[in-house]
């Protein structure tokens, strides 16, 4: 609570379980602000599933539930390594794919995440886009979740968003039918 009234960014991750409980007791201290959310909706059952979100992502879901405080809610950050954030003198090489619907504050945390070595903030499109920057976080945990053994004893290094090229062609596509009101 102490960090979240302190922060002029907001950045919210946790397991997906926790999430509605943590930003209702949140509510005060984000309020006026910009919150990231970078939960992912899944669960681990021999591998990670998917969690039906009624809002269609935890980052809309964030949104709901922040309405009425005048957060501005962006997603961003679903599909980094935290395990890799850890290592401070490990230079990553990834796209952070953000979505939302305050260009100001999309923005910022486009910014954000360029303060990170090796790290590219790229506008994803609308909030609702989140559902599909969440659910391929879950194809790349499951991807290297199926490789890890094998890489590790290979010493190949996980599956990261290195070349997001077509994925950026498919979502500035999609910007577009959005912006024609095609979707």
């Amino acid at each position: 609570e102490e960090a979240a009234a302190e922060a002029e960014i907001v950045v919210v991750v946790v397991p997906y379980a926790a999430h509605r409980p943590t930003l209702e007791g949140l509510t005060q201290q984000v309020a006026g602000k910009i919150v990231v959310d970078a939960v992912v909706p899944m669960i681990f059952d021999r591998g990670p599933r998917p969690v039906d979100v009624p809002a269609g992502s935890a980052t809309e879901e964030a949104a709901e539930i922040l309405k009425d405080t005048g957060a501005r809610v962006i997603g961003a950050f679903h599909n980094l390594s935290a395990e890799e954030l850890l290592k401070p003198d490990v230079q990553l090489d990834a796209d952070v794919l953000v979505t939302g619907g305050d260009a100001e504050a999309k923005q910022a945390v486009i910014a954000l995440a360029g303060e990170i070595a090796g790290v590219r903030g790229v506008d994803a499109g609308p909030l609702r886009f989140s559902r599909y920057t969440e659910g391929l976080t879950i194809l790349l945990v499951g991807i290297n979740t199926v490789r890890a053994y094998n890489d590790i004893m290979a010493g190949r290094r996980e599956v990261l968003l290195t070349a997001l090229q077509s994925i950026s062609n498919q979502v500035l596509d999609l910007q577009q039918q959005a912006a024609a009101g095609k979707i």
